[in-house]
C-alpha cells in the first residue's frame, strides 16, 4: 500500500467515524468498529442499539444481496472499541433496513 492509498483509508477512517456525532433517531445509535474497516477503509459491519436495548450487527449478506441482522450479546463485544457512526456512513440500503427494524 502506498502513502496516497493510506491517506485515501485515513481520510475515509474521519468520514465514517465521527465520535461527536450522535444519531438521534428515536434513541437510535449505529457503532461501527474502527479497526475492522475493510481495504477501501469502509465498515462492513455496523452494530446497532436503541436507548437501553439489544444490540444487533448488521452486516451484508451478498447471496440475498440485502444486510441481515443478528442479536449479539454484549459481553461479547467490545465496546470500548466502537464509536458512534455518523449517519451519512450507514449505506442507504442499511439506512432503510435500520427503518424496518426500529419503527417508531
Amino acid at each position: 500500500m502506498n502513502s496516497i492509498d493510506a491517506g485515501k483509508i485515513k481520510q475515509k477512517k474521519r468520514m465514517a467515524v465521527e465520535e461527536t456525532k450522535l444519531i438521534k433517531r428515536g434513541g437510535l445509535r449505529v457503532y461501527v468498529n474502527p479497526v475492522s474497516l475493510d481495504a477501501r477503509g469502509e465498515p462492513g459491519v455496523f452494530y446497532s442499539r436503541r436507548e437501553c436495548g439489544p444490540y444487533y450487527r448488521w452486516s451484508f449478506e451478498d447471496k440475498s444481496v440485502r444486510w441481515r441482522s443478528s442479536r449479539v450479546n454484549p459481553n461479547a463485544l467490545t465496546l470500548k472499541a466502537f464509536c458512534v457512526a455518523s449517519w451519512t456512513a450507514v449505506p442507504h440500503a442499511l439506512q432503510a433496513r435500520l427503518d424496518e427494524h426500529y419503527p417508531e
